[in-house]
């Protein structure tokens, strides 16, 4: 009797360690997304009529060559364009004014004939506030304050200016509501 109680023992250990199957055991994937946060924290001062007041910052109202995959998926046509065309010397998208401002600025433009350009409007962690598309001439006025919350005094505005044999010139400048 205590061999077969043994044998049973033994049998029952056995099976139990054959039946169970190594499992690989994994970690959940955990979603961390790093924040994407923009530098917003100077701009290009200018009066009502659009004249420079002191130092300017100098990556404002300029041509970017590159923007981040973040910045370009505002842009729904982004990838439509040849960034490597010569620049033309009739492009200028001119800083925003006045700035700072009260929210209601105004953008001037030097772009050539059947052109367009595209504008949005971002907060500090790059999400869209507004965007306003196909604009073909200017001064452009916009009311910030429409749009923008009252605790963003910095808005980010990034711009794509498409030529009609397809070059495309991208850019931003920043403006503050005081």
């Amino acid at each position: 009797m205590l061999k077969t109680h043994n044998v049973l023992l033994l049998l029952s250990i056995f099976l139990l360690f054959t039946s169970c199957e190594d499992k690989e055991v994994t970690e959940p994937a955990i979603e961390n997304p790093m924040i994407y946060t923009l530098d917003i924290n100077d701009i290009t001062p200018t009066d009502a009529n659009g004249a420079l007041l002191g130092n300017p910052d100098n990556t404002d109202w300029t041509l970017d060559e590159e923007w981040s995959g973040v910045i370009e998926s505002l842009f729904d046509d982004h990838d439509d364009y040849d960034y490597d065309c010569s620049l033309a010397n009739d492009i200028n998208i001119y800083p925003a004014y006045p700035n700072p401002g009260n929210g209601i600025f105004s953008l001037s433009m030097q772009i050539p004939e059947d052109s367009k350009v595209s504008f949005e409007f971002v907060n500090k962690y790059a999400t869209s506030l507004n965007e306003i598309n196909d604009i073909t001439s200017g001064p452009l006025t916009i009311n910030a304050q429409q749009f923008v919350p009252d605790q963003d005094s910095f808005v980010r505005v990034y711009y794509l200016l498409s030529t009609s044999d397809n070059c495309g010139f991208r850019g931003h400048g920043d403006i503050q509501l005081k």
